[in-house]
């Protein structure tokens, strides 16, 4: 069931959707935009289309509470992402995306990547924004099309979720969403 969204959740993902992109401009040299941004309240987590997703997990400490939320994009922009922070080549990311086998480099690379959109969140909640959370990483995982990611709830009876499209600069626009039990 979605329920309506305020404009403050609105602002909450904007500002956290453009940290993450300017991070990956900075750290990795990656230009991305988030274009189409979808705002609502769900009480259940959203599913991933077509194909393989990766699921960024973070974690939120928000007036002395611990909460959760995760970005997830497909494989193939989020293995760009590695790929160009590990400076491995196109060819190299095209191969275990399609063998889908992923060596210890490349698992590090993405632990590296979920580690620069945890931060990026950090930022944008509590300087972007001024809300009293606290944002950190906690890795990512596969997530299966159709499925949905692994997300703790709390007691909290709606989700803010935040649907988006991937434009990084000379690709295909991919779909992707934030979730945060905000």
């Amino acid at each position: 069931m979605t329920v309506s969204s305020t404009g403050r959740d609105r602002e909450l993902l904007e500002a956290s959707l453009d940290r993450i992109t300017s991070e990956l401009a900075s750290v990795v040299g990656m230009e991305v935009e988030c274009c189409d941004l979808v705002v609502s309240r769900e009480q259940d987590k959203p599913l991933v289309g077509d194909g393989v997703h990766l699921s960024f997990r973070i974690g939120l400490l928000a007036e002395g509470d611990l909460r959760h939320g995760c970005l997830v994009l497909g494989l193939e922009p989020a293995m760009e992402a590695a790929g160009q922070l590990l400076g491995r080549p196109e060819s190299e990311r095209d191969s275990a995306i399609k063998s889908r086998e992923l060596d210890a480099e490349w698992k590090e690379g993405l632990l590296e990547v979920a580690s620069v959109f945890g931060a990026a969140i950090d930022v944008a909640l509590r300087d972007g924004v001024g809300v009293d959370v606290h944002a950190c990483s906690e890795g990512c995982q596969g997530v299966g099309e159709g499925s949905a990611p692994i997300l703790e709830m709390g007691e909290r009876a709606e989700l803010l979720v935040g649907h988006f499209q991937w434009c990084p600069e000379g690709r295909r626009a991919t779909d992707g969403f934030l979730v945060v039990d905000l």
